[in-house]
């Protein structure tokens, strides 16, 4: 008589098992919902690409998760945003091709600031210079019930794929420092931003085809781009 095998546990079942715990101080979280994480997978790079993307600085560790030095992999880490915004730049590793994705997850708020069309509220710095670079969109969201412990905010999931070509065209640096002096004072009209700066600068509003009446949530990604170039190649310095 065959015998019947007993039922796998569940990754909750397991947690509880054991007595793992996630610990704040490394921002943990525990996902326990199999469709969320099987949604992370279908969008994920693979291992050799990420390895290759991350220029040396992504190798995976096999090893208990109770025992593995975390202070070290801490110090070797570099999940920052704008390192890999300048990666695309420059067209570094992976990204020499312009069909690699990256989906990467943010706390909502963030993501949502990242995928932000013009004209629309959440629209900000984030959204126009990742515009700048690639295609920006929100996947799905995965709601705060989904992590163990529960943090206070949902968190979403965005995609991003390099453009082949570029809307910057100026640094990167240049179109920052750009959207961060119009974001400065994102309620008023760039007309009064400028004015408030150096009015002899407003032509260059016209310039770029930019309506002097709109706010900077309203500027599209290629008339930022645009701005920024030319007060690169003009040499002009902004307020910020």
């Amino acid at each position: 008589m065959a015998t019947k095998l007993p039922k796998l546990p569940s990754i909750r079942d397991l947690i509880r098992l054991y007595d793992l715990r996630a610990k704040q101080q490394l921002s943990q979280n525990f996902i326990m919902d199999k469709n969320i994480t099987d949604k992370i997978l279908d969008n994920a790079l693979c291992v050799e690409q990420l390895q290759e993307a991350s220029m040396g600085r992504f190798s995976v560790i096999l090893g208990d998760m109770l025992e593995i030095n975390h202070s070290e992999i801490l110090k070797r880490a570099d999940g920052e945003f704008s390192h890999w915004l300048k990666m695309v730049e420059g067209r570094q590793g992976i990204f020499n091709a312009g069909s690699v994705s990256m989906s990467l997850m943010f706390q909502k708020e963030v993501g949502q600031r990242i995928a932000a069309a013009a004209g629309e509220p959440m629209r900000g710095r984030l959204s126009v210079v990742a515009q700048a670079l690639c295609d920006a969109y929100e996947i799905y969201r995965v709601p705060a019930s989904g992590f163990v412990p529960r943090p206070k905010v949902d968190a979403t999931v965005v995609q991003l794929r390099p453009l082949e070509q570029p809307l910057l065209q100026s640094s990167l640096g240049s179109l920052e420092r750009v959207v961060r002096f119009a974001f400065m004072k994102r309620r008023k009209m760039l007309a009064r931003i400028f004015k408030d700066w150096d009015a002899s600068q407003l032509p260059l509003l016209e310039e770029c085809g930019i309506d002097p009446r709109v706010r900077p949530q309203d500027v599209t990604t290629a008339q930022f781009c645009h701005l920024a170039q030319l007060i690169e190649q003009r040499q002009i310095r902004l307020p910020c």
